[in-house]
């Protein structure tokens, strides 16, 4: 377990450990000392060399009891809106309304309070033992854990920087739990994300632009393989026509519909493939169980397929492809157009790449034309970099300095 260096004399700097900041611990560390609330993530920074320190090592018994019963009382205010105020969050639908919820919501409150409360309680702790944090950097501020974080930052007076780990197409300002906001400075990622919560409410003088830092190695290209050497790697033929697809999966806050829109439109992608002669990549989200991996091959091996099913190797899947669908308005689509792919959109309700920057898609109908039409085609830069400022590798480093600048350090 990583444990905090003794005789540091760097400033705290207090983090989730989201993975689409990975790239910003190395630049960070030469300035603080990490200190992570994710025990994992710890051990992925100690993994690279870095010295970190883990909010864990301060939990005691106590701390747990003490946050279940304040997460009792935080039921006991839900049970009276449940019981007295007759709650709905749907008046339609009958297990969104009293009394249905309470078969799932109470439990829901606890164990997310009790979780969230925890953490902050540990956080603090390690706090009053080791010294102040000079800012508290986030990748989401909208759950129960990022918003206690936010709330524990506003009332300790720390600094609470929120570097989003996804731009939305979503419409802004509705219901949505994305376009809440509890930071008081946000990293964004391009122009797209900053109008986007600009729109949600955001001052726009807190928001910054600096890239998405988890897409600077895709700028290399020292590292990056050609479309022979990443076809060899996923064993697929030079010759073929190759379409990558990547997939999505099924969300109650804003994906309407049903999980079987999402499937019928894979089983579409599927009978373009048998159709064009084309061999599939489908990437996997990472959001998806390996339960679903076995799916999407057996429905390859079905319709006689011999492509490739991943879970990870993204370089390889879109450099290895002629064409690329995503399954959705998917951040996915952006590392897809700054390795020059062309991309098309399968779309969903509820979201959409925007309309100005012209990507194709379809709902399904005339899938082969469409693929066809985007084959060989060479996509233009504008939408990278409306969703990549800079589209130049050097987000990292930009998003080092903007969080040395908001916790005031040299």
């Amino acid at each position: 377990m990583p444990q905090p260096h003794e005789e540091t004399k760097l400033p705290l700097l207090l983090t989730v450990g989201g993975r689409s900041q990975q790239n910003l611990w190395k630049p960070l560390s030469e300035h603080v000392q990490l200190v992570f609330a994710d025990q994992p993530a710890a051990n992925h920074a100690a993994s690279m060399g870095l010295r970190v320190g883990l909010v864990g090592n301060a939990m005691t018994p106590a701390m747990i009891e003490h946050a279940k019963a304040r997460a009792i009382w935080l039921c006991d205010g839900v049970l009276d809106q449940l019981v007295d105020k007759d709650l709905a969050l749907d008046q339609a639908m009958e297990h969104l309304r009293s009394p249905h919820l309470a078969n799932w919501l109470l439990p829901m409150v606890f164990d997310e309070a009790t979780q969230a409360l925890i953490r902050v309680l540990a956080a603090d702790t390690f706090m009053q033992d080791e010294g102040r944090y000079v800012a508290i950097l986030l990748h989401e501020d909208v759950t129960s854990e990022g918003q206690a974080f936010a709330q524990f930052g506003r009332m300790s007076g720390i600094p609470v920087l929120h570097i989003p780990h996804a731009n939305h197409f979503i419409e802004a300002g509705t219901d949505d739990i994305h376009c809440r906001h509890s930071s008081d400075f946000i990293g964004a990622y391009g122009l797209h994300m900053a109008e986007w919560y600009e729109a949600c409410g955001v001052p726009p003088e807190t928001i910054s632009l600096i890239g998405g830092a988890q897409w600077d190695p895709l700028y290399d290209p020292e590292r990056l393989l050609t479309k022979e050497h990443a076809r060899r790697a996923l064993g697929l033929w030079d010759d073929d026509f190759i379409i990558g697809y990547a997939t999505t999966w099924y969300q109650d806050t804003n994906v309407w519909g049903s999980s079987d829109d999402l499937e019928w439109a894979f089983q579409r992608f599927m009978r373009a493939c048998v159709k064009l002669g084309a061999q599939p990549v489908v990437k996997v989200h990472p959001g998806e169980t390996d339960e679903h991996v076995r799916h999407y091959a057996a429905a390859m091996r079905a319709h006689r397929l011999r492509g490739t099913v991943t879970s990870w190797h993204s370089e390889y899947a879109i450099l290895a492809s002629d064409v690329f669908i995503v399954q959705g308005p998917s951040n996915f689509g952006v590392e897809v157009s700054i390795l020059g792919r062309p991309l098309m959109e399968m779309f969903i309700p509820s979201a959409r790449y925007p309309e100005k920057y012209g990507i194709p898609g379809t709902w399904g109908d005339d899938l082969e034309d469409v693929l066809q039409a985007v084959r060989d085609t060479t996509p233009g830069r504008d939408f990278v970099k409306a969703m990549n400022f800079g589209d130049d590798g050097g987000a990292a480093e930009r998003a080092a300095q903007w969080i040395m600048d908001r916790a005031k350090l040299e």
